[in-house]
C-alpha cells in the first residue's frame, strides 16, 4: 500500500475516534448555568433533528397555567395571528423570568452563600421542568409582571377567537363558527389565575391558623366577588369531600361533565349544554360547614345572568352575572349541616358553568 493511502486511512481513524470520546464525555451535573443555556449552544442545523430534539425535550416551554394551540386546531389567519402574538408574549415571560431567578443565583455565588445557591437552583430547575414560578419575596415584582403579562396575552387571544367566531356566523359559516368555539372552550380549561402553579390553588385545603383562633362564621347572604378577594381575606377553604357526588339536566360535550364541579381541580369545568340548567351535588351523608364557595368558568362570554342556588330546603340564594372567573360567597350565618346543593341557571349566554365547590368550615 502506497505511504499516502496509509496516512489518509489512519487519519479517518483517529478523527473517528476522538468524535466518539467527545461524544461520551461527561457533561456534569444539572447546574444553573447548564439550565440556562441549554437549547442555546445546540442548535441543530437539519428539520429531522430539531423535531427529534423537541420530542425529547421533557421540559416546558413556558410557565404553568398558559395554554398551547392544538397540533390539529382550526386554521384561520386571524387566529394564526393571535397565536403567534400570544406565543411571542409568553416567551418574553419565560426569559424575563429565567433571568430574574439567575440574578438572584449570581448574587447569591458572588456572596459565598451555598444554601441560597442551591435554593435558587431549586428554583430554576422547578420552573424549567413543571413551569413552577417562586415564591419568594425576592422575585415577587418579576412574578407578579409575569402574571399579569400572561393573564393580558389570554384575554387577546380570547377576544380573537370571538371575533373569529362572530365573523364566521355572520358569513353563515356555523359549522366552522362551532369548532371555533368548541376549541375555545377547550382552551378555558386553563385558568390564567392559575399562571406558574402546578397545581391550582382553589384544589388544595386551607388550614386553620397556626394559632388556632375562631374564625366568625360568615353573615348570611350571597356576595359575588373575585377569587383574588377570596384569597385575600384566607378563607380557611376545603374541598368537597371524597363522597361528594354531582349530576345535571345537560352537560357541553367533551369534558365539561357535572364530577368537574366538585373534583377540588380549578383546570377541569363543569358546562352546561346552552345557558339554562341545574347542578345538583350530592354530600351524601352531609358535610358541616358556615358557608360555600362557587367559582364559575373563566370566559367573559359563558355566564349565567340569571339565577340562584338552594342549599337543602332553605330558601334560595338569588345571583346575577356569574361568570369570567367570578365567585359566589355564599354565607350561612352559622355553622350546620349541609346535605344537597343545587346551582340553577335561569338565563344566561352560550354555556355558563362552574370550575369548582368548595367548603368554608
Amino acid at each position: 500500500m502506497r505511504p499516502w493511502v496509509l496516512g489518509f486511512w489512519c487519519a479517518l481513524v483517529l478523527c473517528g475516534s476522538s468524535s466518539g470520546l467527545a461524544q461520551h464525555q461527561q457533561t456534569g451535573p444539572r447546574t444553573l448555568e447548564n439550565l440556562l443555556n441549554s437549547g442555546e449552544t445546540q442548535k441543530p442545523a437539519a428539520a429531522d433533528e430539531a423535531a427529534k430534539a423537541d420530542a425529547t425535550d421533557d421540559g416546558p416551554k413556558r410557565p404553568a397555567g398558559t395554554v398551547v394551540r392544538p397540533k390539529d386546531g382550526v386554521k384561520h389567519p386571524d387566529l394564526d395571528k393571535a397565536w403567534a402574538e400570544y406565543d411571542a408574549a409568553v416567551a418574553k415571560v419565560t426569559e424575563s423570568m429565567k433571568a430574574a431567578i439567575a440574578k438572584q443565583f449570581d448574587a447569591a455565588t458572588a456572596k459565598g452563600d451555598l444554601d441560597a445557591a442551591d435554593k435558587w437552583q431549586i428554583a430554576l430547575e422547578k420552573f424549567e421542568t413543571a413551569g413552577e414560578l417562586p415564591t419568594e419575596k425576592q422575585t415577587k415584582a418579576a412574578v407578579s409582571a409575569a402574571v399579569t403579562d400572561c393573564k393580558e396575552a389570554r384575554e387577546e387571544l380570547a377576544k380573537a377567537y370571538e371575533a373569529v367566531v362572530k365573523t364566521l356566523t355572520m358569513e353563515r359559516s356555523i359549522a366552522e363558527a362551532k369548532t371555533v368555539r368548541n376549541e375555545q372552550n377547550g382552551l378555558q380549561s386553563v385558568n390564567t389565575s392559575d399562571v406558574g402553579t402546578t397545581k391550582p390553588e382553589s384544589s388544595q385545603v386551607r388550614r386553620q391558623p397556626e394559632d388556632n383562633r375562631k374564625i366568625a362564621p360568615i353573615p348570611r347572604g350571597v356576595t359575588l366577588t373575585t377569587w383574588e378577594e377570596v384569597r385575600n381575606r384566607e378563607l380557611p377553604i376545603q374541598q368537597a369531600p371524597a363522597k361528594t357526588t354531582a349530576k345535571a339536566t345537560s352537560s357541553h360535550p367533551g369534558n365539561f361533565s357535572a364530577d368537574n364541579a366538585v373534583d377540588g381541580d380549578a383546570l377541569t369545568q363543569f358546562a352546561f349544554l346552552g345557558a339554562k340548567g341545574e347542578l345538583m351535588v350530592d354530600f351524601g351523608g352531609g358535610v358541616e360547614c358556615s358557608g360555600l364557595l362557587l367559582r364559575s368558568r373563566p370566559a367573559e362570554a359563558d355566564v349565567c345572568t340569571r339565577g340562584f342556588v338552594m342549599i337543602d330546603d332553605a330558601a334560595p340564594f338569588p345571583f346575577e352575572n356569574f361568570g369570567g372567573g367570578r365567585v359566589l360567597l355564599i354565607g350561612l350565618g352559622r355553622k350546620q349541616k349541609v346535605r344537597k346543593v343545587i346551582f340553577h341557571s335561569e338565563q344566561g349566554r352560550y354555556n355558563p358553568g362552574v370550575c369548582d365547590l368548595l367548603l368554608i368550615p
